[in-house]
């Protein structure tokens, strides 16, 4: 839990935690859009799918995030990406033509299999890409880009303020909450109690004595925060100040010139891959599944 980093703002002397928040969520949302674009055969989307994994992983050592910490976060949505990758090789659309081998008689599609690979890949990116989002971005920073970003629903009474707060607020108690997890965890097996030995209906009893003290002490800090903001002058529905003022700089606008260009790119090859496949047309090669047969 201690190398847990979704949500926990991780301070370096580096470009990217320079940039300015509202940039970075515009340019996390390009990326994921040009993540889970089709383009075309499954050799072109590996290809240009592998080339954003190269990317998103040298942001994530220009960042100097540690690898072995990312790895470590990355181990708790296993079990979903394992259940993705089954699902979408068990159930097909139909459309699929080439039997790799057989199950008790039930087919399993070469295309499926390319298919759940692909997901597989996208999920990760787009795991990739929160991490280094709240890695370089103080909570405080994304709260106010979301505030800022949702600035024109004021106009029709939106509490853009209060839903940036708790956005906010959110960010910032998910590492806390897992740091207060893993001291009560430890306190506990102190005391003799074991969360890894017996059948699953022990281990279940075990997790009670972790989640009522893990409720009391999260009822209790948000209490404790309720408390500080109130003698703070908090006021909902009231327009806030603010101590730092956020301005865009040159390394804000380079960034975005780039990612734009490199996004533009994508997405015109993803709009030419219904035409003409650009891998075979560049290099002279064809699909997958026919490289196989």
């Amino acid at each position: 839990m201690n190398d847990f980093i979704l949500g926990k703002y991780v301070h370096r002397n580096t470009f990217i935690h320079k940039i300015d928040a509202r940039i970075k969520i515009f340019i996390m949302i390009l990326l994921m859009a040009a993540i889970f674009v089709n383009y075309g055969t499954f050799v072109s989307n590996f290809v240009v799918n592998g080339l954003l994994f190269i990317f998103i992983f040298s942001l994530i050592l220009i960042s100097k995030i540690k690898i072995k910490s990312i790895f470590k976060s990355l181990k708790l949505i296993w079990i979903t990406l394992i259940f993705v990758f089954l699902i979408n090789i068990f159930i097909h659309t139909g459309t699929y033509t080439y039997v790799l081998f057989e199950i008790n008689g039930y087919p399993i599609y070469l295309e499926s299999i390319f298919q759940s690979i692909k997901i597989f890949i996208r999920v990760v990116m787009l795991v990739l890409l929160t991490l280094v989002l709240t890695s370089t971005t103080k909570s405080t920073d994304i709260s106010y880009a979301f505030s800022w970003y949702l600035a024109p629903l004021r106009l029709i009474k939106f509490p853009v303020d209060d839903v940036s707060m708790v956005m906010s607020l959110t960010l910032r108690f998910i590492p806390l909450l897992l740091e207060e997890t893993n001291r009560i965890k430890m306190a506990q097996e102190s005391r003799g109690q074991s969360f890894s030995k017996g059948n699953i209906f022990k281990r279940l009893k075990a997790f009670v004595s972790l989640i009522v003290p893990l409720l009391i002490s999260a009822f209790s800090r948000s209490i404790e925060m309720a408390d500080a903001m109130e003698v703070r002058g908090f006021v909902s529905g009231e327009r806030r100040t603010r101590y730092e003022v956020h301005k865009f700089t040159y390394i804000d606008f380079v960034s975005l010139f780039t990612m734009i260009v490199l996004c533009a790119f994508l997405y015109y090859l993803a709009a030419i891959s219904g035409n003409i496949d650009f891998i075979e047309f560049v290099f002279g090669y064809k699909d997958a599944i026919t490289i196989l047969r």
